[in-house]
């Protein structure tokens, strides 16, 4: 008797529990629902501090979903950010990946090289990481572009570049995009077509980087329409958004000496300088 009331106690000890296990469980669950639902709530508002922050308070990091979310929002954060992230994007790529991250990791790799290419040979490295398939992500998809194109545009390859740029139906949404067009448009002389491009990226841009770039591109292209005026202008707009370009401050004092502007051209010729010494042609305008 004493025997069965025990077993009987035990079994409902061990019922109690095996309750108690599955309300933790369920709880666990709850809350890992709950933080992946949040997380990408914020990436997908490219939030990525806030989804990032979600993420470092999840357990389990050997997990799919977590190997998954931390590459996408670091390679985010690494762009904003390089001297904080890149170092974390490194080591995130040091781990092994699941198959479904494939080409996030070859594009994280690929825009790596990417910030430090330089030779044409560094470019083809770009080009060869780079993976082919489109990102159903438009933000990231956008990224992938950019490197392609430009990295076709740095080895001349602008036709290519062009025909990727043509094709994409995010170009025109994108400042980046539209200046790569403007370059590749100009040095295919289709200079009608890369006149509107500049013009279109100055319009709708506030990146202020671009648009002095542009102006000094439509600066250009009235120099070789012999229009100095209009060049006068486009340059004098680039200045004021960016004064520290040499090669912008060469073609103004250019510009400035042909009109016989007193000596106001030997001021852009030594702020050329200034910004690049070994730039010899401002050294020969200055008869030094």
């Amino acid at each position: 008797m004493i025997l069965s009331t025990n077993n009987t106690t035990l079994y409902t000890f061990i019922k109690y529990i095996k309750k108690i296990l599955l309300i933790l469980f369920l709880c666990l669950n709850f809350v890992k629902c709950t933080a992946n639902q949040k997380f990408d709530e914020f990436y997908s508002n490219q939030e990525y501090n806030k989804a990032y922050n979600i993420l470092k308070n999840k357990g389990n990091i050997n997990s799919l979903s977590y190997q998954e979310r931390e590459l996408k929002v670091l390679l985010h954060l690494a762009i904003s950010d390089v001297t904080t992230f890149l170092p974390l994007l490194d080591d995130a790529l040091l781990k092994d990946i699941p198959k479904t991250m494939t080409n996030w990791h070859s594009l994280s790799r690929s825009w790596i090289k990417f910030l430090s290419a330089e030779t044409d040979i560094d470019y083809q490295n770009v080009l060869v990481t780079l993976p082919r398939i489109p990102f159903q992500e438009k933000k990231t998809e956008q990224l992938r572009l950019i490197i392609q194109t430009h990295s076709l545009s740095r080895l001349k390859r602008y036709q290519e570049a062009l025909a990727y740029l043509n094709s994409s139906d995010l170009t025109d949404s994108s400042s980046d995009l539209i200046y790569i067009k403007g370059i590749a448009l100009q040095n295919l002389s289709q200079v009608e077509h890369a006149k509107k491009a500049f013009e279109h990226l100055i319009n709708i841009s506030s990146n202020n980087k671009l648009k002095s770039l542009s102006y000094f591109h439509l600066g250009n292209i009235f120099v070789k329409e012999n229009d100095l005026q209009q060049a006068q202008q486009f340059y004098m707009h680039a200045w004021n958004l960016n004064p520290y370009q040499a090669e912008l401050n060469f073609q103004l004092g250019k510009i400035l000496q042909k009109k016989s502007y007193s000596d106001l051209h030997y001021r852009y010729y030594r702020a050329s300088l200034r910004l690049n010494e070994n730039l010899a042609e401002a050294w020969y305008y200055l008869n030094i």
